[in-house]
């Protein structure tokens, strides 16, 4: 094995954004010839003596930073800490899809000896590199670095609301839907059929909401799925992303962290896009259900650009591994 990929947050496919991240990452590895293993998201490492082997074993430790390291969540100081191990143990550590915002500094000193760093966002970009006093890589989140296949419908028909990480706001959502006559579909398999069986006590719209939900069964029919409707509302960062993709114009809720705004900013979208609260997705928010000219120009030159530097990060990757 020459690569241990820590963070692995594929839980067999059940989310079609981790999902993809994680397939881009390995068949980026694989492409260069590179042989790999994962350990799952939120793994307790140090009590497996398998997996502990393996970090100070392997070649080249990569972290799939995604959105644990902020605010100095505990999961994330466990990819940290098993970085460390590795880096003690002579092997070269990188970091690469982070989301890094409002860490302390302990992480940086950690993080600052790694031998390559990215981040998924200027925002944390520019938080990391001042707090290393190191070269820090951009580029946005590697969900969006394969393009889909597919070209975007031209002809586009109804509304479609995603979920989100909260389960308060998820139900907002659905009450949303129901009151729009807009289809429900999560980003996810499982546990949103969960939160909107819970929402149901919430009244008739959301019940309506309910009524018109879709399970996606698969990354290819949420794909299209996106790609047929006219616009998306979303409480999901990765739900944004892949709307990219398929050119489907966007309103998001606020999250955990800076991440929708970041993401708007970097790819150069209209900044009213987000907002805090679901209630003002309403009709001051029109103009928004279409992309400008400008917004469409924008989403191909950063996507375009971001697909290039991502392959040269690979091949350093790659370099690092041997």
């Amino acid at each position: 094995m020459d690569v241990l990929i820590l963070n692995d947050t594929d839980l067999n496919g059940s989310h079609f954004g981790c999902y993809k991240v994680m397939s881009t990452i390995i068949d980026a590895l694989g492409q260069r010839g590179i042989k790999h293993d994962t350990v799952k998201v939120a793994t307790k490492w140090w009590s497996n003596s398998e997996i502990s082997s393996k970090i100070v074993s392997s070649k080249l430790v990569i972290i799939n930073g995604e959105g644990t390291l902020h605010h100095g969540r505990k999961k994330g100081k466990w990819l940290l800490d098993a970085a460390k191990l590795a880096k003690d143990s002579g092997a070269k550590v990188a970091l690469i899809n982070a989301l890094w915002q409002e860490n302390p500094s302990s992480w940086a000193d950690i993080t600052s000896s790694f031998d390559l760093l990215q981040c998924r966002d200027s925002m944390s970009q520019s938080h990391l590199k001042q707090q290393t006093n190191r070269k820090v890589m951009f580029f946005g989140d590697l969900s969006m670095i394969d393009p889909w296949p597919n070209s975007p419908n031209e002809y586009r028909l109804g509304m479609l609301v995603s979920d989100s990480v909260s389960k308060t706001q998820s139900e907002k959502l659905l009450r949303f839907a129901g009151k729009n006559e807009a289809t429900m579909m999560s980003i996810t398999t499982t546990k949103a059929k969960l939160r909107w069986l819970s929402a149901i006590c919430l009244g008739p719209d959301a019940l309506a909401g309910y009524r018109n939900q879709k399970v996606a069964k698969s990354l290819s029919e949420y794909m299209n799925a996106l790609g047929m409707a006219e616009n998306v509302v979303t409480g999901r960062f990765h739900t944004a992303c892949m709307a990219l993709l398929t050119k489907t114009p966007f309103l998001a809720l606020n999250s955990n962290s800076w991440k929708i705004e970041a993401l708007l900013k970097d790819v150069g979208l209209n900044l009213k896009r987000r907002n805090a609260n679901i209630r003002d997705f309403g009709t001051q928010n029109l103009l928004l259900k279409k992309f400008t000219a400008r917004e469409i120009e924008n989403i191909d030159h950063n996507l375009k650009k971001w697909r290039l530097s991502a392959q040269n990060m690979f091949d350093e990757l790659a370099s690092l591994a041997l």
